[in-house]
């Protein structure tokens, strides 16, 4: 296998062991911080790091002008939202229920890309969205049709639905 590709697989499977661990260690740490604290410290410190990669290889430190708005706005209602809203719901429910509840983000995407980008999803993608809630139902149901009719969502189940929408 080439260089780059083993390093590129390395790095991909640190997002995701990173990306999968990370809500155990944010219910830690919310314990000891706010989570508007806490998500503004992170992406303080991630905003830097950037900053000082981007200045280390010479690419252009600012965005153009026009983009400026946008950007600033998706960061603060989509990633500051989610991640506000995410560690907020883990003070109130469990790194199990937001996993499960975090499994349905690609469906969710497609739907809403579905409603609000009117683009359309093909048969396999349906498929999908299809295999990702009947697993969720299944993982949250445990396979009991009982549990699935006594299904009860406290405050942080459903900021885990608003962090993930956001």
């Amino acid at each position: 296998m080439p260089k780059n590709i083993s390093a590129a697989t390395l790095m991909v499977l640190s997002a995701c062991i990173i990306w999968g661990a990370q809500p155990m260690f944010v219910t830690f740490v919310v314990r000891e911080f706010d989570p508007i604290p806490l998500v503004s410290i992170r992406y303080f410190t991630v905003g830097v790091v950037l900053l000082a990669a981007l200045a280390y290889s010479g690419e252009k430190l600012l965005p153009p002008r026009k983009a400026w708005l946008p950007l600033f706005l998706m960061g603060v209602l989509s990633v500051g939202g989610n991640n506000v809203a995410q560690f907020t719901g883990l003070q109130y429910s469990t790194v199990a229920n937001l996993t499960i509840i975090a499994s349905l983000t690609p469906a969710v995407t497609a739907l809403l890309s579905l409603v609000l980008l009117h683009e359309r999803l093909h048969k396999l993608q349906w498929l999908g969205i299809a295999a990702s809630i009947i697993g969720a139902v299944y993982l949250i149901s445990k396979g009991s049709l009982s549990t699935i009719i006594n299904l009860n969502f406290n405050f942080g189940d459903i900021l885990f639905c608003v962090s993930m929408v956001a």
